[in-house]
């Protein structure tokens, strides 16, 4: 693998070479206003440009990585609280509430409410 990088390395330079001796033209950039014009070779506005554009791709991608990190981080307090009460959850007591009382003892009273209704329609 590292060959193959050295290998992919070299290429890249000498197509670089090669391409600012093919395009070595002087090239005036003039500024808005008419401030002043400034005289540089082709391949090194090329270059230049194609530098900047890496270097502005690569900030992007660092802050995007900060603003994922920011988000794990989030997330993982968010998934710890969220741990923590489950784990006191499983911890309470098993008690019998009113409410469960209540639910329990439903069919027998409305057996009962049923049974009430047929003696008096019956008597």
């Amino acid at each position: 693998m590292k060959f193959l990088k050295s290998i992919g390395t070299a290429l890249l330079f000498l197509l670089a070479i090669t391409f600012s001796l093919k395009n070595n033209e002087m090239v005036a950039i003039k500024y808005y206003f008419q401030l002043e014009s400034l005289d540089l070779p082709l391949y090194l506005l090329v270059f230049f440009s194609v530098i900047l554009g890496i270097f502005i791709g690569g900030m992007e991608g660092v802050i995007e990585r900060v603003k994922s990190g920011n988000t794990i981080r989030k997330l993982k307090k968010e998934m710890k609280k969220m741990e923590e009460e489950l784990t006191s959850l499983r911890n309470l007591p098993l008690t019998e509430t009113r409410d469960s009382a209540l639910i329990e003892s439903t069919p027998q009273s409305s057996l009962q409410s049923s049974q009430q209704i047929e003696t008096k329609t019956k008597g």
